[in-house]
């Protein structure tokens, strides 16, 4: 299973592929790929704060 924010990256080789990647698909691309690695690290971090109140 490819990871979320690889998704994007994956999507940008194809429209590039294809000659359609513009400049405003690729930084929408971009930023959607921020915005899954922002929240993996935010699920990790709940997940480390969830175990520390757990004992």
């Amino acid at each position: 299973m490819i990871p979320n924010r690889l998704t994007f990256l994956e999507l940008a080789k194809i429209a590039k592929a294809k000659g359609t990647l513009t400049d405003t698909l690729l930084r929408v691309y971009f930023m959607s790929m921020v915005r899954a690695k922002r929240r993996e690290e935010a699920a990790i971090a709940l997940a480390a704060r969830e175990r520390l109140f757990e004992n």
